[in-house]
Protein backbone atom coordinates (compact mmCIF):
# COMPACT_ATOMS: atom_id res chain seq x y z
CA UNK A 1 0.00 0.00 0.00
CA UNK A 2 1.41 3.09 -0.68
CA UNK A 3 1.70 5.49 2.21
CA UNK A 4 2.82 9.75 2.37
CA UNK A 5 6.18 10.90 1.43
CA UNK A 6 7.58 12.86 4.13
CA UNK A 7 10.48 15.20 3.31
CA UNK A 8 13.67 13.65 4.01
CA UNK A 9 13.74 16.93 7.12
CA UNK A 10 11.38 15.14 8.89
CA UNK A 11 12.06 12.21 11.31
CA UNK A 12 9.78 12.22 14.40
CA UNK A 13 5.79 11.41 14.41
CA UNK A 14 5.02 14.89 15.97
CA UNK A 15 6.70 17.10 12.78
CA UNK A 16 5.51 13.89 10.57
CA UNK A 17 1.95 14.62 12.09
CA UNK A 18 2.12 18.71 11.71
CA UNK A 19 3.25 18.05 8.03
CA UNK A 20 0.07 15.69 7.37
CA UNK A 21 -2.47 18.21 8.99
CA UNK A 22 -0.62 21.07 7.06
CA UNK A 23 -1.08 19.07 3.57
CA UNK A 24 -4.68 18.42 4.43
CA UNK A 25 -5.20 21.90 4.86
CA UNK A 26 -3.42 22.33 1.59
CA UNK A 27 -6.07 20.11 -0.13
CA UNK A 28 -8.74 21.54 1.19
CA UNK A 29 -7.68 24.78 -0.39
CA UNK A 30 -7.08 23.15 -3.82
CA UNK A 31 -10.31 21.54 -3.92
CA UNK A 32 -11.93 24.30 -2.54
CA UNK A 33 -10.55 26.26 -6.26
CA UNK A 34 -11.30 23.25 -7.86
CA UNK A 35 -14.93 23.29 -7.11
CA UNK A 36 -15.17 27.08 -7.68
CA UNK A 37 -13.34 26.36 -11.25
CA UNK A 38 -16.20 23.97 -12.00
CA UNK A 39 -18.71 26.02 -10.47
CA UNK A 40 -17.60 29.44 -12.15
CA UNK A 41 -17.38 26.84 -15.84
CA UNK A 42 -13.86 26.39 -16.34
CA UNK A 43 -13.65 23.31 -16.02
CA UNK A 44 -16.15 20.23 -16.89
CA UNK A 45 -18.33 18.44 -15.13
CA UNK A 46 -15.90 15.39 -15.77
CA UNK A 47 -13.20 17.10 -15.44
CA UNK A 48 -14.06 18.05 -11.90
CA UNK A 49 -15.27 14.13 -10.90
CA UNK A 50 -12.22 12.91 -12.20
CA UNK A 51 -10.34 15.38 -9.87
CA UNK A 52 -12.45 14.56 -7.15
CA UNK A 53 -11.75 10.55 -7.52
CA UNK A 54 -8.90 10.72 -9.08
CA UNK A 55 -7.18 13.26 -6.78
CA UNK A 56 -8.61 14.59 -4.12
CA UNK A 57 -10.11 10.94 -2.69
CA UNK A 58 -6.81 9.21 -2.95
CA UNK A 59 -4.76 11.88 -1.44
CA UNK A 60 -7.22 12.80 1.28
CA UNK A 61 -7.28 8.71 2.02
CA UNK A 62 -3.44 8.74 2.52
CA UNK A 63 -3.79 11.86 4.55
CA UNK A 64 -5.96 10.62 6.99
CA UNK A 65 -4.22 7.09 7.06
CA UNK A 66 -1.11 9.14 7.85
CA UNK A 67 -2.19 11.10 10.37
CA UNK A 68 -4.31 7.55 11.97
CA UNK A 69 -0.96 5.89 12.08
CA UNK A 70 0.65 8.54 14.06
CA UNK A 71 -1.95 8.84 16.57
CA UNK A 72 -1.43 5.13 17.10
CA UNK A 73 2.16 5.93 17.82
CA UNK A 74 2.04 8.70 20.26
CA UNK A 75 -0.40 6.75 21.95
CA UNK A 76 1.78 3.76 21.93
CA UNK A 77 3.83 5.89 23.94
CA UNK A 78 4.45 6.39 28.20
CA UNK A 79 7.11 9.06 27.02
CA UNK A 80 4.94 11.93 29.33
CA UNK A 81 3.66 10.95 33.12
CA UNK A 82 0.48 12.73 33.52
CA UNK A 83 -1.13 13.89 36.96
CA UNK A 84 -4.35 14.71 35.78
CA UNK A 85 -5.46 16.58 39.04
CA UNK A 86 -3.35 19.26 37.45
CA UNK A 87 -3.65 18.49 34.16
CA UNK A 88 -6.21 22.27 33.61
CA UNK A 89 -4.85 25.79 34.66
CA UNK A 90 -6.72 27.74 37.10
CA UNK A 91 -8.30 30.68 36.40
Amino acid sequence: MKKVKYPTTIKKDSTKLEFLYNAQEALKVQHNAKGLDFTNGIISKQEWEDYRKNDFKVKDEHIGNGIMEMRENMLKSNKHSINLSTLIEDD
